[in-house]
C-alpha cells in the first residue's frame, strides 16, 4: 500500500465496516501497490472488511528481545 504511504512494518488501525465513503481507505481482501498493474474485480467478488482510521509508521522491522 505504498501508494497511500503505508509501508512495510507499519501498523494500521481498522474499524470494521461493511462499506466506506468516497476518499476513505477500505480494507478488502486485495492489495494496492503502484508497482503492480491495476486490477478490477466484480463487486460480487469483493467484500469490504472495514476502513482504515489510523496508521502507525515504524522506522524499520520490529525486533523483540527477551529479557532475562
Amino acid at each position: 500500500m505504498t501508494g497511500i504511504s503505508v509501508m512495510d512494518f507499519d501498523y494500521v488501525l481498522v474499524r470494521p465496516a461493511p462499506r466506506v465513503l468516497d476518499g476513505e481507505v477500505a480494507v478488502v481482501l486485495v492489495s494496492e501497490n503502484p508497482d503492480h498493474p491495476r486490477r478490477t474485480y466484480p463487486v460480487a467478488h469483493v467484500r469490504v472488511q472495514g476502513r482504515m482510521v489510523a496508521r502507525l509508521g515504524l522506522a524499520g522491522p520490529l525486533t523483540l528481545t527477551r529479557r532475562t
